[in-house]
C-alpha cells in the first residue's frame, strides 16, 4: 500500500482544521459574535468587514477539501483492524463524507452575507444567523463519526488494534461533547448561546482534539503497517503494536 499517499491524507485532517481557523480569524469572525446582536449591529459589522467575511468564507470551503483524504486514511486504518466486515470503517466513512457538507456551507453562507453588505437589514439578520447556525449545531453526523470509530477501536482485542483502546474512549468522550452545541437554537445569550462556553467553546474544542489526536495517532498507524496488511483478511491478522 502507498504509504506516502496514506500519510498525506492523514495530514490532511490537521490541514483543514488549520486553514478552518484561519479563515474564521481572517473573517474576524472568531470569537463568534453573540447572537443578541441587534440587526443594526449586524448590518455596521458586515459592511466593516465585508472583504474579510469574503476571504475568510473562502479559506472555509478550501478546508472541506482535505477532510475526504482524513476520513480515507481513518477507514482504512480500521478497515485493517477489523478485516472484511469492517461496519466500523464504513460507518466512520459515510458519516465523515456527510460531514463535509458543514465545512462547505459556513463558507457559503459567510460569504454570501458579505458579498452584498447593502441589502436589506432583515435579510442580512438571517443569512448572520443561518451562517452561525450551520456552523454550530449539526454535530450529529460528526458525531456518529466519533462513535462508531470508538465502538470499532473498543470492539476488537488490544493485540489486534492498530489504535490504543484509550483512542477509542477518547472518541466516544468526543461524541458526548459535540452533543452540546444542541442548545443554541434556545438561547441567545449566555453560555449556552452560540458564542457561549456550552454552545461554541465545548465542543469547538472537542472537535479541534479530534481532529489532532487522530491526525497524530492515525499517522502512527500508517506506520506500522507491513507489505502482508494489504491482503490479510479477517482472522489472520497478526499483532501490530502503536505507542501511546
Amino acid at each position: 500500500m502507498n504509504k506516502g499517499l496514506q500519510k498525506f491524507s492523514a495530514w490532511c485532517g490537521f490541514i483543514a482544521a488549520n486553514i478552518f481557523f484561519a479563515g474564521l480569524i481572517v473573517g474576524n469572525l472568531f470569537p463568534p459574535m453573540s447572537p443578541s446582536m441587534t440587526p443594526a449591529e449586524v448590518q455596521a459589522f458586515i459592511a466593516t468587514n465585508a472583504f474579510g467575511i469574503k476571504v475568510g468564507g473562502l479559506l472555509i470551503i478550501i478546508s472541506a477539501m482535505f477532510c475526504a483524504p482524513f476520513d480515507a486514511a481513518i477507514y482504512l486504518q480500521l478497515k485493517r483492524m477489523e478485516g472484511n466486515r469492517a461496519i466500523g470503517a464504513l460507518a466512520q466513512l459515510g458519516n465523515g463524507i456527510a460531514n463535509i457538507q458543514f465545512f462547505i456551507l459556513p463558507g457559503v453562507f459567510f460569504v454570501i452575507m458579505a458579498f452584498r453588505p447593502d441589502r436589506n437589514i432583515d435579510s442580512l439578520y438571517s443569512l448572520f444567523d443561518l451562517a452561525w447556525i450551520v456552523t454550530m449545531l449539526p454535530w450529529t453526523v460528526g458525531a456518529m463519526q466519533c462513535l462508531f470509530t470508538g465502538l470499532a477501536i473498543l470492539g476488537h482485542p488490544e493485540v489486534t488494534n492498530v489504535y490504543p483502546r484509550w483512542v477509542g474512549f477518547f472518541n466516544i468522550w468526543i461524541a458526548i461533547g459535540m452533543a452540546t452545541s444542541s442548545v443554541i437554537p434556545f438561547f441567545k445569550a449566555g453560555p449556552f448561546a452560540w458564542n457561549g462556553v456550552v454552545g461554541f467553546w465545548i465542543p469547538a474544542t472537542v472537535f479541534g482534539l479530534w481532529m489532532l489526536v487522530m491526525w497524530w495517532m492515525t499517522l502512527k498507524a500508517i506506520n506500522t503497517e507491513s507489505p502482508e496488511d494489504s491482503t490479510q483478511t479477517v482472522g489472520t491478522r497478526r499483532p501490530v503494536t502503536v505507542g501511546g
